[in-house]
């Protein structure tokens, strides 16, 4: 899971009080793909521990499914004492409903974008791999789309000179060229 943002009743927006436990509410929900609701926390074996509970009194875990996938886990707590009402458990649910569905069609769209990088990084590599005869030129660039379209810590093109891959261009912060690597068979 990625770490979200909390955002309290005063409109204000930070990080959320401790991360997720694996033995949590938020795994749980996601372990179970169905809602937990807990009006008392202080009697509920999650959270036994008064360090886990960090003043909460109730809690709900919605899960954000598509189909039978989890997506993510929505949650709500409150500070005072709470008891879920069959109106609010219900409107949260729908909620998580209409969350999981934006979650989807943003991470539908995020695919989309990388296909199109790649498919764009592949078109303009094949126009300048037609357009130019400079062996040094096509491997720099080559290597520079590579990294436009995936930002890559470290890249190298090997060429195989008779029985050794000679390193030929390299990019990225330990841009250094290599030793020939032996490749001869048998």
């Amino acid at each position: 899971f990625k770490f979200g943002t909390a955002l309290w009743d005063t409109g204000r927006k930070v990080p959320v009080l401790s991360p997720p436990r694996t033995d949590g509410l938020t795994a749980w929900v996601a372990r179970g793909a169905r809602p937990i609701v807990i009006d008392d926390v202080t009697s509920h074996p999650l959270f036994q521990d008064p360090a886990v509970r960090g003043g909460l009194q109730a809690i709900a875990g919605f899960p954000l499914l598509r189909g039978q996938q989890v997506l993510g886990v929505f949650t709500i707590a409150f500070h005072k004492p709470h008891t879920f009402s069959e109106d609010e458990l219900r409107a949260l649910s729908l909620l998580a409903d209409q969350a999981a569905l934006g979650i989807e069609r943003a991470q539908l769209f995020e695919a989309l974008n990388r296909q199109i990088t790649q498919l764009t990084t592949m078109t303009r590599l094949g126009h300048m791999m037609t357009a130019s005869l400079d062996i040094d030129e096509i491997m720099r660039t080559t290597l520079q789309l590579v990294n436009n379209t995936l930002p890559v810590e470290f890249g190298a093109i090997f060429v195989l000179d008779g029985d050794q891959l000679i390193c030929k261009c390299t990019i990225g912060a330990d841009a250094v060229h290599f030793p020939p690597i032996d490749v001869r068979c048998g």
